[in-house]
């Protein structure tokens, strides 16, 4: 059985909000690749524009509403950001979390 995709982001008033995503629709492991794509095309031009990318996709994986690109910029630490949003979009594409290919983007 597939591990979960699971995030904690902590809100506004300091709480933290564990979410949990049990199944992750095929779909989404074609969105993954198309992201890949459009980094190794250049079609992201830049940093801001692929980090922004990056949370839109993880967001739009998870079915609570709360996750938002917008709660994740808010709600994770940025020196978490390779631990949790990379790993996660690793984990809807099938690949391990120490793949080298993954570490490139």
């Amino acid at each position: 059985m597939p591990k979960p995709l699971e995030l904690t982001l902590i809100d506004r008033e300091g709480n933290k909000n564990h979410f949990k995503q049990e199944r992750v629709p095929m779909r989404k492991m074609i969105e993954a690749l198309q992201l890949q794509d459009e980094f190794e095309m250049g079609l992201i031009q830049t940093n801001v524009d692929g980090v922004t990318k990056k949370l839109e996709f993880v967001a739009g994986c998870f079915d609570d509403s709360r996750v938002t690109a917008e709660s994740i910029i808010e709600g994770l630490d940025a020196r978490e950001f390779k631990s949790k949003i990379q790993n996660i979009i690793s984990n809807v594409m099938g690949m391990d979390d120490s793949d080298p290919k993954e570490q490139e983007n």
